[in-house]
Order: C-alpha cells, then sequence, then structure tokens
C-alpha cells in the first residue's frame, strides 16, 4: 500500500469530506494505485492535516473528456476547471472512495512530532506510518477499506514504499 500526502486546498478538502467531490484533479500523473491511500493537507491558510482517503482508481483523459464524463463530481465550476487545466491536454482525477476526517494536525504539531517536516507543493510520499498521524480510529477505519499487500493485516500501519 502506498500512502501519499497530498496538499488540498481548504475549499476542495472540505467537499471531499463532506462528500460532494468524487474526485481529486491533478494536472501531472501521480504513481498511485486503487487502494493506496492520501492523506489530506489543507493548505493555506488551514495549514494541517484534515483526513485522508483511500484511493478508488487513477483515470488520465483529455480535459474535455474528463470533464464531460465526471464534472458533476469533480466540485469545482467549469470556469475554474478550463483555468486549472489551461496548456494541458491531459487530466488526471483520482477517485475517493472511503474517506475519514481528523482533528486538524497543524503545520506546527507536524514540525515537532516529524523532524524536518514540510508541507508538500504538491504530494510526497509518507513514510511514518498512519498512526501516529491520525489515530487508531481513522487508521483503523481505511485499512479496513485499503488494499493491503499479500500477509500484512490492518493493524500493520506502516506503509511500504512505492517502487
Amino acid at each position: 500500500m502506498t500512502v501519499l500526502l497530498m496538499s488540498i486546498k481548504p475549499q476542495f478538502s472540505e467537499l471531499i469530506f463532506k462528500g460532494l467531490k468524487k474526485f481529486e484533479l491533478r494536472r501531472q500523473s501521480v504513481k498511485i494505485e486503487e487502494g493506496d491511500i492520501i492523506i489530506v493537507y489543507s493548505s493555506a491558510p488551514t495549514k494541517a492535516v484534515t483526513g485522508a482517503f483511500v484511493v478508488g482508481g487513477l483515470i488520465s483523459k483529455g480535459v474535455e473528456a474528463l470533464w464531460k464524463q465526471h464534472g458533476n463530481d469533480l466540485g469545482i465550476s467549469r470556469e475554474d476547471y478550463n483555468a486549472y487545466f489551461s496548456g494541458s491536454n491531459l487530466g488526471y482525477a483520482i477517485e475517493i472512495k472511503e474517506t475519514t476526517t481528523v482533528p486538524p494536525v497543524s503545520l506546527e504539531t507536524l514540525r515537532k512530532r516529524f523532524d524536518g517536516f514540510r508541507a508538500p507543493q504538491s504530494y510526497m510520499r509518507w513514510q511514518h506510518g498512519l498512526e501516529p498521524l491520525l489515530g487508531k480510529l481513522a487508521t483503523g477505519q481505511l485499512c479496513s477499506s485499503a488494499v493491503l499487500p499479500l500477509g500484512v493485516a490492518s493493524h500493520d500501519l506502516e506503509p511500504r514504499t512505492a517502487s
């Protein structure tokens, strides 16, 4: 299982956790698979980890085709969508499967808990385990929906690194 920490604007992370945004958009491909976990870092002004979700899959399509097929589930206006993908032919949509929220873990707290922590511009691999960041309950909820490698139980919380 790959775990990423991904920066997402607060207005979009709120829509994700309300169930109104079913895909997270990216201009560049992200090496993830169904069952991987994305920890959500809500960027400024929130500057905190606010939850996580299990990846349902990654869609790569032409920008126009992506809007036509999934526009109602993207959590963004057509105007903002066009501005975001301006100059791009391909768009990437990460399907959001299961979500869980946590009490916000501030940037200051992240820096204290994880020496040298810097919030990513886009995303980064998370290699510090889920429970120390999300707590036992949220980790258990995510891992019950995630695709775990053969021989790994949901209580084994250390993610493998992507190859």
